[in-house]
């Protein structure tokens, strides 16, 4: 399923967004921009843009949301016209961007990505400082979700780069620290 389906099938029909309102994703969101660092910043997955508003609320600075569908991003772009929207046809963009941003969040996307090394990678590549990944800590009912990981799985994914994982509640955060 890629990016337009699952938004168009799962998330819009359902209005998914509203639950960012929910106290356990506000935590997440509040918990994901309080260990970013810098002044610039990427929402990998923003899908229609809940997501990195929210989080430009609790730190201030110079925020874009990247999405893979098209139709998300003209949503994103006419719900939050302030702020600033990235368009990708397919991952294998994402390298245009290395080092463009001082850190990245990517949350609860990884699950989702069929070659999510790969995935890894280059979102970790994006951030001057910091990268910051959530994944749910346990099975989630969502017809996107491709695997669940687990701590060791986590450990193996991101064992290239210097990095914590912290679990907290319902989800797991990787945090990846670039050397300045």
């Amino acid at each position: 399923m890629n990016a337009t389906d699952y938004l168009e099938k799962h998330w819009e029909p359902r209005a998914v967004w509203t639950h960012l309102k929910w106290p356990k994703h506000q935590a997440r969101l509040k918990k994901c921009a309080e260990l970013v660092e810098g002044l610039s910043f990427c929402d990998v997955g923003c899908a229609f843009g809940h997501s990195t508003q929210i989080m430009a609320g609790f730190r201030p600075g110079d925020w874009a949301g990247l999405e893979f569908s098209k139709p998300a991003i003209i949503k994103a772009a006419t719900l939050f016209p302030s702020m600033r929207w990235i368009y990708l046809n397919t991952a294998k963009e994402l390298p245009n961007l290395a080092k463009q941003f001082d850190s990245v969040v990517c949350s609860e996307v990884l699950e989702h990505v069929d070659a999510d090394a790969e995935f890894a990678k280059v979102v970790v590549e994006m951030a001057r400082r910091k990268a910051v990944f959530t994944t749910p800590t346990i099975k989630v009912s969502d017809p996107g979700h491709l695997r669940v990981y687990d701590l060791g799985a986590l450990e193996k994914l991101f064992k290239a780069w210097k990095h914590k994982i912290i679990r907290e509640g319902p989800f797991f955060y990787i945090v990846v620290t670039h050397e300045l």
